[in-house]
């Protein structure tokens, strides 16, 4: 073993290790093509899941049917997100250098906004021929 640059390297001629980091590898990226292919099937079971429905059924958990699935998705969810122009706080901080915790609350309060945002419902499938 030999150190360069905070770096401690060690050298093996064990082709198990070179089997088995190739492996990882090989399934490292498998998992990544394989998350980002759930993603869009999610996203199209869900869009065609919710065109069954009417916009008023969205406030109730909603299930479709079919012959050999059961697809199951929650109601309308809304999370408030705050958001704080951050730029605007530090520009008002150094215009007042000096300035007191309960002035920079105050700053800090006058630019923060809080919004509504939708969040995607979750969806789950039970499969009716699983035993």
């Amino acid at each position: 073993m030999f150190e360069t640059r905070k770096k401690t390297i060690a050298h093996s001629s064990d082709g198990n290790i070179t089997r088995l980091a190739r492996k990882y590898n090989k399934l490292n990226t498998q998992l990544k093509h394989t998350k980002d292919e759930r993603l869009e099937v999610l996203d199209k079971l869900r869009d065609v899941s919710l065109s069954y429905f009417q916009t008023e059924e969205e406030n109730t958990t909603r299930v479709l049917k079919t012959n050999s699935v059961s697809i199951i998705v929650n109601k309308r969810t809304i999370r408030k997100v705050v958001k704080t122009d951050m730029e605007s706080v530090f520009e008002t901080i150094g215009e007042k250098w000096g300035i007191t915790r309960s002035e920079l609350d105050d700053v800090i309060g006058h630019y923060t906004t809080m919004s509504e945002v939708e969040v995607k419902p979750s969806l789950k499938v039970e499969d009716l021929w699983q035993i």
